[in-house]
C-alpha cells in the first residue's frame, strides 16, 4: 500500500466519522482513536468477523473540523473537504494546517441540509472546476466554481430545483469512468 493510499484511508475514515456532532474534535493530535457510535452489522445487515483485526489508527491527518461531510482529491493529492453546517469548503494538504478556501454562501444549513457533496473535474488540470451539491432556502442545486490554488471562485449554478427537506437531502456527487 502506497503512502497515498494511506493518506485516503485517513480522510475518509475521519470524514466517516465526523457527521454526528457540530461540535469539533478538540483531542490532540498525539490521541488518535476511533469512534464506534453504531453497530455497523446494523446498517448494512454483515456480520462482524471477530477474527479478523480492526484497523489500527496510525495518525491524524486533520484535527478541528465541524461536520466534515464531502470529500474529494486535486490531482495533486490534495484533499478538498466540505462542512455541512458551516458552509466552509477547506482544503487539506499533506503536512500542512488546514484551511478554508470559500464559503458557499448560498448554502442554508437545517438539520442534514446545508453544504454537502464536492467532486473534482476529472479534467481538473485543464478547467479548474470543482463542483458542489448544497441546499439553499428554495432547493438542492449542484454549483460550478474555478479553484486557482488558494481561492474558489464565485459558484455558478449548474442544476437547481431539486427537492429538498430537512432530512434525506443526499448529496453525493460523482464522476463516472465517461467523465460524466
Amino acid at each position: 500500500m502506497t503512502i497515498s493510499r494511506f493518506w485516503v484511508l485517513g480522510i475518509a475514515l475521519a470524514v466517516a466519522g465526523c457527521g454526528l456532532t457540530a461540535e469539533p474534535d478538540t483531542r490532540p493530535v498525539s490521541e488518535p482513536s476511533v469512534a464506534v457510535t453504531a453497530d455497523p452489522s446494523e446498517a448494512s445487515g454483515a456480520e462482524i468477523d471477530p477474527s479478523r483485526p480492526a484497523p489500527k489508527v496510525i495518525g491524524t491527518v486533520a484535527a478541528g473540523l465541524s461536520v466534515p461531510w464531502g470529500i474529494d482529491f486535486l490531482p495533486d493529492g490534495s484533499a478538498i473537504v466540505t462542512e455541512r453546517d458551516t458552509t466552509r469548503v477547506l482544503i487539506v494538504e499533506p503536512g500542512k494546517p488546514v484551511r478554508e478556501i470559500g464559503r458557499m454562501a448560498d448554502a442554508s444549513p437545517r438539520g442534514e441540509a446545508g453544504l454537502l457533496g464536492v467532486a473534482v473535474s476529472p479534467d481538473f488540470d485543464r478547467d479548474a472546476a470543482v463542483f458542489f451539491y448544497l441546499t439553499t432556502e428554495e432547493d438542492n442545486r449542484v454549483v460550478r466554481a474555478s479553484y486557482d490554488g488558494d481561492r474558489l471562485g464565485q459558484p455558478q449554478v449548474i442544476l437547481s430545483r431539486i427537492p429538498s427537506a430537512f432530512i434525506h437531502d443526499g448529496g453525493r456527487l460523482e464522476f463516472g469512468p465517461d467523465g460524466m
